[in-house]
């Protein structure tokens, strides 16, 4: 996993619930990474994000699809910050075409992160709901999560 993601999840625990909750999370999850020394373009186990992820869930009494939800929401706020917003910005202007982008921007990542090990992404019609659109996901390190 990049280390741009535990980055975000560090930062989005602290900024949300404060950095004694993230020190309660990195101490259940046995993350011996210093504050604020995540990576960002470095390589950890997938294993080690995983294990922040459920100790987050365990130590804020919800579930682990709300912290997944929670950083989905954070991540788009994270990145911009970071400066990624004019790279955002270009995939395209609706979420149809944003979306389908998606490998287009992780063809590019790839190029200057070759340890990353990106998933592919692809949308096709809704056909039970007029103008919904179904993303399918698929990665060769399968679902990290179950």
């Amino acid at each position: 996993m990049l280390g741009l993601i535990n980055d975000c999840a560090e930062q989005l625990v602290i900024t949300k619930f404060g950095i004694e909750a993230w020190h309660a999370i990195k101490k259940a999850a046995g993350c011996e990474v210093k504050d604020h020394g995540f990576e960002q373009h470095g390589h950890y186990p997938d294993s080690a994000t995983v294990d922040i992820v459920v100790a987050a869930a365990k130590a804020l009494s919800v579930t682990v699809d709300d912290v997944l939800e929670l950083f989905g929401e954070f991540f788009l706020q994270y990145t911009i910050d970071k400066g990624y917003d004019n790279l955002l910005r270009c995939q395209g202007s609706t979420l149809r075409l944003w979306l389908s982008n998606l490998n287009a921007l992780h063809d590019h990542l790839q190029s200057s992160l070759p340890a990353g090990n990106f998933p592919v992404f692809w949308c096709e019609n809704c056909e039970v709901f007029d103008g919904a659109i179904i993303l399918h996901y698929y990665s060769v390190r399968g679902a990290l999560l179950g």
